[in-house]
């Protein structure tokens, strides 16, 4: 896990060293290990520069996890010196693919998986990228094609972001060093989607002219600016086996083979445990490769947790076991350092334990931490897949054509939910956090909540899928939405804020893809989820840890909502005047003399706290 930059000019003027130094220097949570950048140059026979070519610089800050000798810091150059590359993650079959190189005729001068990406590229160009199983971003400089290629993984694990301009393109692992190095404002529709999802969706950024690299998806820009955006990855075959034979072996054997290769780092691992089956199946399935993790495990006060389902797994596959416990008196500065360390607000709970335990395992020494995200996705684990209100149940079960009329008769006075009704992305995205009545405030407050839903439907959300059941649409804008723009944020921000690198083995694109091909009537039932899951998981735990009731990993948000209520109000009172929102638009929400607030209303505010917060650090 690393932080990435990349500077072009195409004017051709030489790139600004101090911006380059900016960029890299914002991003240095990411990598202590070493910091380096380099400049084209343009002076004759000049060695060990990235071309020669003045207008392209590349930065770079190293978390060491594979091959810890000097010799694979980056920017890293291949042999011949014709291609430069700065990257971000981890290439997981990299041996497989080191050994089937070397029989083309590579030779390694390093033993990690940088390398390997750029001897790949310069046998199979940007054919590449079909090879790789693991979680990355980067951007190599072709010096030969006078091009920057630049990758995002097939699944959205590891971020990558840009902005381009006529003059410039700037690429960064995170968003806000590249907002507050161009001085870049940020984007009203952006904030109204925050409230639509609880995170920021699709391509867009938080800020104004930044925008995400989608996952599987790769760009091409030349030095002219001229650039292409292409997709190299997606789902096939989904829900077309209905009757699989070896269904869950098929799974179990994805499982282990992620698991095997997610393992391998040159610094010690271990495993975040939440007590939940999906982060209990990997350190079981590391255990019988012989692997004792260290194992991270979190409790709340005031709240049930699942700490003891960890503890017993813990046990079971004699674990180095950790836990740290969240007080109620204390949550909210958890939760204002974790914003702090946020490139963009994300309004999940979550975000306390994962920063908590992320800080926990660097201060054991460990560098490497495997998680269940993902598991969820891939399974069909949301109980919101079976527990649907009536009135979901009922326009779910209206004719697609009688769904369309409804919601062009309703779009005039009801724009959300004529939407809602069209859309099957935009109804999970409320579905899954966001929440309704702030959004409609706020979106009309900048320039109507019809205008934005219909941008953001365009542009963030996936179309929908007629031939899908709704549980299989449900699972796939899960998949391509939820996790890489909320979990998978969240998960890297955590975890790179105490400079450790977070590995999601239930994301292997194997597995994905394994699990995507079975229909989706064999991962949930009118009243189970993770039907296949649990089957595969029969053999080595017992139906009473199995087949309990589901808790999740984030935290009493409520609770912690109606515990600060005074001090999440100040701060979003004071936070209003840096954000595009009107205070009459929230005013609701900051009434102190609302008794008995429900649970959305609190849940809201939390929301509301969560933006507030991070605006209030990142000034």
């Amino acid at each position: 896990m690393c932080g990435i930059a990349a500077l072009m000019n195409f004017d051709h003027t030489p790139v600004d060293t101090n911006q380059l130094d900016e960029l890299t220097h914002l991003m240095a949570h990411r990598g202590r290990d070493c910091h380096q950048t380099q400049i084209g140059s343009t002076h004759p026979g000049q060695l060990q520069t990235v071309s020669q070519k003045a207008n392209i610089g590349l930065g770079h800050r190293r978390l060491s996890v594979l091959d810890l000798s000097a010799g694979a810091n980056q920017p890293m150059s291949d042999i011949e010196g014709n291609s430069w590359i700065v990257y971000n993650g981890e290439i997981f079959n990299y041996k497989e693919l080191r050994r089937e190189l070397i029989e083309l005729g590579s030779k390694f001068r390093t033993q990690g998986d940088t390398e390997v990406i750029l001897e790949a590229y310069r046998h199979w160009g940007t054919k590449c990228l079909e090879r790789f199983n693991g979680m990355f971003a980067f951007a190599l400089w072709d010096e030969k094609e006078n091009h920057l290629f630049c990758a995002r993984d097939p699944i959205g694990i590891k971020p990558l972001y840009l902005a381009r301009s006529s003059k410039q393109i700037v690429i960064a692992s995170e968003s806000w060093p590249i907002a507050k190095t161009l001085r870049m404002p940020i984007s009203e529709r952006a904030v109204a989607s925050y409230f639509s999802c609880m995170y920021i969706p699709g391509k867009w950024s938080l800020f104004r002219g930044i925008e995400k690299l989608s996952p599987g998806h790769f760009m091409i820009v030349k030095s002219n600016g001229d650039n292409k955006i292409l997709p190299y990855w997606s789902l096939k075959n989904i829900g077309e086996k209905t009757n699989p034979i070896n269904a869950e072996t098929d799974l179990l054997a994805c499982v282990d083979r992620a698991v095997k290769w997610q393992l391998r780092s040159d610094v010690p691992v271990g495993a975040l445990l939440s007590g939940g089956l999906d982060s209990s199946l990997i350190v079981q399935r590391a255990y019988e490769q012989g692997q004792r993790l260290h194992t991270f495990s979190i409790g709340y006060e005031g709240h049930d947790s699942e700490l003891p389902y960890a503890r017993q797994i813990a046990k079971r596959c004699r674990s180095f076991h950790h836990e740290r416990n969240v007080q109620i008196d204390s949550v909210i500065d958890v939760i204002d350092e974790a914003l702090s360390h946020c490139s963009e607000p994300v309004g999940d709970s979550a975000i306390a334990p994962t920063y908590l335990l992320s800080k926990l395992a660097a201060e054991e020494g460990v560098k490497v931490l495997l998680n269940g995200t993902g598991g969820d996705e891939i399974f069909g684990g949301y109980n919101r897949y079976i527990a649907l209100s009536n009135m979901r149940r009922f326009s779910e079960a209206m004719p697609l054509w009688l769904r369309e009329a409804g919601a062009k008769i309703i779009e005039g006075f009801a724009p959300l939910l004529s939407h809602r009704l069209r859309n099957p992305g935009l109804d999970m995205a409320f579905s899954a956090g966001g929440s309704p009545p702030l959004y409609t405030a706020i979106a009309k407050s900048l320039g109507g909540a019809n205008w934005h839903l219909k941008q953001l439907i365009s542009d963030a959300l996936p179309p929908p899928k007629p031939q899908l059941s709704q549980t299989g649409q449900r699972m796939l804008f899960d998949f391509g939405v939820y996790a890489p723009d909320e979990l998978l944020v969240l998960l890297d921000q955590m975890t790179m804020a105490h400079t450790v690198e977070g590995r999601v083995p239930l994301m292997d694109i194997d597995l994905a893809q394994t699990a995507f091909e079975l229909h989706p009537k064999l991962h949930v039932s009118k009243t189970q989820t993770k039907v296949a899951m649990k089957r595969m998981c029969e053999s080595f735990f017992g139906n009473d840890f199995i087949y309990r009731k589901k808790q999740g990993f984030g935290g009493p948000v409520r609770l912690w909502a109606k515990c600060h209520r005074d001090k999440i109000i100040r701060a979003i009172e004071e936070a209003v005047g840096l954000l595009p929102i009107s205070r009459p638009s929230i005013a609701p929400w900051l009434r102190k003399d609302r008794p008995n607030e429900s649970p959305a209303f609190l849940r809201d505010l939390y929301m509301l706290y969560s933006l507030a917060s991070w605006r209030l650090t990142h000034n």
